[in-house]
């Protein structure tokens, strides 16, 4: 299977950061394998869309404000979530998220990849690199989560 992970978010403002960190850690401990991509970008885009139609499974990866401080939450994108909602929704702003980009690759072309969305309650969202240390340290489990639904 073809995957796709997609860890995204601004790494200049502290927990912002977690979807690139996982990202750019998970490029790190990537077994050489061609069915695993990452992406690591500052926003979701809807060029993304190119991509995504290409793989069987994405993983999006970001820090928010609903999922409890310093835990993570792991689900998969389906009705129950809202994705029913944004069928047929086309996207061409840059202003865009998961469901969206999954339900412009289904209207555009056809396919819908099975789609997952790992996030982490950020504690500081302030200016600065540095994440706090619960969030931090979630980097390594995401990890480990991301390679466990990919195998």
């Amino acid at each position: 299977m073809k995957w796709l992970v997609i860890g995204y978010g601004n790494s200049l403002c502290a927990d912002d950061g977690f979807g690139v960190a996982v990202a750019e850690s998970l490029c790190d401990n990537l077994p050489n394998t061609p069915s695993i991509s990452v992406i690591a970008q500052m926003q979701l885009l809807p060029e993304l869309v190119e991509q995504i139609k290409e793989s069987e499974g994405v993983i999006f990866v970001d820090a928010d404000l609903e999922t409890p401080k310093g835990k993570l939450n792991l689900f998969r994108l389906d009705d129950k979530y809202g994705a029913k909602r944004h069928i047929n929704k086309i996207v061409l702003s840059h202003q865009c998220s998961p469901f969206d980009l999954i339900a412009t690759t289904s209207a555009l072309y056809g396919v819908q990849p099975q789609a997952w969305l790992l996030t982490t309650g950020g504690i500081n969202f302030t200016l600065g690199e540095q994440m706090s240390k619960s969030v931090a340290l979630l980097v390594k489990e995401a990890v480990s989560k991301i390679l466990a639904i990919t195998r």
